[in-house]
């Protein structure tokens, strides 16, 4: 793969009111409402407004873009994005940990309470995305295992919602922009009053730096969103103003706070 690769998205034509547009309520077409059926049936951790919100942003990509997802569990925001790129020349990586949630602590969710290993998670997982074949490309394995194996300037959009506390979104996000194609979207979940440490890393890494003009929160939903013209020098500042580097800690989905479809 690559080492360098110019984002072909349409994230550098986006404004806020773009993002305003896509979270705002609109008809549903014949392709949203499967959509939203299949990921009702995934038992995931996504609302109404957040699948379509995904799935609408995704529609827009052109051919030969490239989605990363970090964090996927149960498939449901992975089933959102499939349906958007469905027989498209798009591909989808999706990284997770697939291991025991409940007994290490990570999430609290009633499907999860009734798996009792993270294969079973997984299974799951593969059974929900089936439909979208070869375009799927699953990494098995934690964001840092995977920090010098995934290429740089690779990936058009990527969605984070992994590990929740600050370490592990911190730690995401610098792995995010050094994969992240220049001109790309930059989207995470779970920035709300319950997120706390999605919360004070996003403001720290995007809502402070003056260089990122196009950023916010879709309305409706709580995806903070971003488009980085220039992400590895976004890096660079953040590596040269001091900004702590968080340990090696395993990034795994999920949020208590999170609302099922």
């Amino acid at each position: 793969m690559p080492e360098t690769h110019i984002s072909t998205t349409v994230a550098p034509s986006l404004s806020t009111d773009s993002f305003v547009s896509i979270g705002s309520q609109q008809p549903l077409s014949a392709i949203e409402e499967a959509m939203l059926a299949a990921v009702a049936a995934s038992h995931g951790l996504v609302t109404v407004s957040e699948a379509l919100s995904l799935h609408r942003l995704c529609q827009m990509l052109p051919a030969g873009a490239r989605i990363l997802e970090i964090g996927s569990y149960l498939g449901a925001s992975t089933t959102a994005i499939g349906h958007a790129i469905l027989g498209r020349e798009i591909d989808l990586y999706c990284l997770d940990c697939w291991h025991d949630y409940v007994a290490h602590g990570f999430i609290d969710h009633p499907w999860a309470k009734s798996a009792h290993s993270g294969n079973e998670v997984l299974l799951k997982f593969l059974e929900t995305t089936a439909f979208i074949h070869s375009q799927l490309r699953i990494l098995k394995g934690t964001t840092e295992q995977f920090r010098t194996l995934l290429p740089a300037s690779f990936f058009d959009l990527i969605f984070i919602d992994a590990g929740h506390d600050y370490d592990s979104v911190l730690n995401d996000l610098l792995i995010s922009m050094r994969a992240l194609a220049p001109g790309g979207l930059l989207l995470g979940h779970d920035y709300h009053s319950d997120g706390h440490g999605v919360v004070a890393a996003v403001n720290q890494v995007i809502y402070e730096s003056r260089n990122i003009t196009v950023k916010g929160i879709i309305p409706g939903t709580s995806i903070w969103y971003a488009v980085i013209n220039n992400p590895l020098q976004e890096l660079a500042n953040l590596n040269a103003s001091g900004l702590p580097r968080p340990t090696d800690r395993t990034s795994v989905p999920g949020s208590p706070a999170s609302r099922s479809l």
